[in-house]
């Protein structure tokens, strides 16, 4: 992993949700709802294995939970629907949710001098939407998401933009987010949530995306 130092920063990609939106809770309560007829102890593992794997796609998660935690079969067509439950579950408070403090502020500054980016395990046309709805849309170069791997897109941008790997940053909160960056060799900075244990002790980690600011600035001299 590169170190933060003080060439330009250019480019900084992020995540979305617990991210600079402030949906995890959101999420959780859904994937919880649509497997509580099951009982308690597989709403426990279900609420578990997310907490656990925040940043994965909703569709690995489906996967998981029917084949292992319910011994059921699993294809694409019940992948689907369970994830169209999962859309009407949490659209509308997706579209209500606050931004993580200090987001807009942000976004309004930075997007004027640095390429940003939104690269997420949410589906991308769902994601696409709420950014757009919460019309933050025009602060980035570009918003992607699930089924492509966040790895892979993060690879793409860098070939779009033939910076050094220095001046590239990934802002996420999730273990997802880390290994994108790590294997595209870029620097990582993680947003805090109550799972942020999950991260290596050597991780920078910060509050919000007031504090990202403040340890940019230093970090760059922006």
């Amino acid at each position: 992993m590169t170190i933060i130092n003080n060439n330009k920063l250019k480019v900084i990609i992020f995540d979305f949700d617990g991210t600079l939106i402030d949906s995890n809770n959101i999420k959780a309560n859904a994937f919880v709802e649509l497997y509580s007829h099951y009982g308690k102890e597989i709403s426990r593992k279900v609420l578990n294995y997310h907490n656990q794997n925040l940043g994965k796609s909703r569709n690995s998660k489906f996967e998981m939970f029917e084949r292992t935690f319910l011994n059921k079969p699993f294809n694409n067509k019940i992948g689907n629907d369970l994830s169209n439950k999962f859309s009407n579950l949490i659209l509308d408070k997706l579209l209500d949710a606050p931004l993580i403090n200090g987001t807009e502020k942000f976004l309004e500054k930075y997007s004027k001098d640095l390429k940003l980016f939104i690269v997420s395990a949410t589906p991308e046309n769902e994601v696409k939407l709420i950014v757009k709805r919460k019309k933050l849309n025009h602060y980035f170069q570009g918003v992607f998401g699930s089924p492509k791997q966040k790895g892979d897109i993060v690879e793409k941008i860098l070939k779009i933009y033939k910076f050094k790997l220095c001046e590239f940053l990934f802002v996420g909160d999730a273990l997802s987010d880390l290994n994108a960056a790590k294997s595209n060799l870029i620097n990582f900075i993680g947003i805090k949530n109550m799972h942020s244990n999950v991260f290596p002790k050597n991780t920078i980690l910060v509050d919000d995306i007031n504090q990202l600011r403040v340890h940019i600035e230093k970090k760059y001299n922006l």
